[in-house]
């Protein structure tokens, strides 16, 4: 029994962290592309796909 109980917290642990890195990844994919970007940032061309350097 104690076994048994002793997976289910690692289970439980393990799904909390990787939701918590879900959550701080798209924070910060939120934060990069909120921000107001420099003008010599990386834009991909929507035509091509092929990112750019734009001035």
């Amino acid at each position: 029994m104690k076994s048994k109980k002793h997976s289910i917290l690692l289970y439980v642990i393990s799904s909390v962290l990787l939701v918590l890195t879900v959550m701080v990844g798209i924070v910060l994919w939120l934060v990069m592309n909120l921000e107001p970007q420099p003008s010599h940032v990386l834009k991909a061309d929507s035509a091509t796909g092929i990112e750019q350097v734009v001035e």
